[in-house]
């Protein structure tokens, strides 16, 4: 067994309790939410809730993240560890990514029972590209916002504990994080206002859905406009997330103490 394999099983099986238990719950509000709207005769709760899981997916990843890296801080093995940084925090990206693409597929799977049950001749009206496009797109969207959130946590997390070499108190060294937190949005903002940086937005769009409308027997619609995507904005938040990791890995092949 090779060591990084290693390092896979000892993540699954520090984060496999907690990642249980955020499982159990969103299946537990799923099935309050067919309960509630199988007695009501109404689609109501099932679309919240299946709207309230997107919360779930956007924050399951970077939440999983602090909980895990708070364990190595607790245990210091990170301090000890003779693996670098990088295959450290690789391993447990990847416990979090395959468990947050089997939790999407629970949520897409609880989404389309949602619609048969209600309206089981909706899917016929959506064109099949335009659905295939749109669960596509969606699916690994939030696998994307999973992972560079992870990242950032790891981020923010190597740089909180780098800087207890010089600040002792927990206070200032929040302070600092919200500094750069705020710098950061500044220059951005700054950035993206640029003439070049608009010029570049603007000639990267690329439509990812087409004009559709979908309707429930005259009680609502829901439109699909065309939705275009810049792909300037990929390759900047991608750099910008590879840039982060590349900083947190180097801050903790110092071996800071956590």
């Amino acid at each position: 067994m090779s060591p990084f394999v290693g390092l896979l099983k000892k993540d699954y099986r520090i984060a496999s309790l907690t990642i249980w238990l955020a499982g159990a719950l969103l299946l537990l509000g799923f099935l309050l939410g067919f309960i509630s709207s199988n007695r009501s005769g109404h689609h109501t709760f099932m679309m919240l809730t299946l709207f309230s899981s997107t919360f779930f997916l956007v924050f399951f990843m970077p939440a999983m993240m602090l909980i895990l890296l708070r364990k190595e801080a607790r245990t210091q093995l990170w301090l000890y560890s003779p693996r670098s940084s990088f295959s450290l925090f690789a391993s447990k990206l990847i416990v979090m990514l395959s468990y947050q693409a089997i939790f999407q597929l629970i949520v897409f799977g609880y989404g389309l029972l949602t619609i048969q049950l209600f309206d089981p001749y909706i899917l016929s009206d959506l064109h099949t590209e335009t659905a295939v496009r749109i669960v596509i797109f969606v699916y690994f969207l939030f696998l994307f916002s999973g992972a560079a959130h992870s990242i950032i946590v790891f981020f923010y997390w190597s740089v909180y504990h780098t800087l207890y070499r010089y600040i002792a108190q927990k206070s200032l060294r929040l302070l600092v994080l919200f500094s750069i937190f705020c710098g950061y949005i500044f220059l951005e903002s700054r950035l993206l206002n640029l003439s070049v940086t608009q010029s570049l937005i603007a000639n990267s769009r690329i439509s990812i859905i087409g004009d559709q409308a979908l309707t429930n027997q005259g009680d609502w619609i829901l439109q699909f406009q065309v939705a275009q995507v810049p792909l300037f904005y990929v390759g900047y938040y991608l750099l910008v997330v590879l840039l982060l990791l590349y900083i947190s890995c180097m801050l903790l092949t110092r071996k800071v103490e956590v």
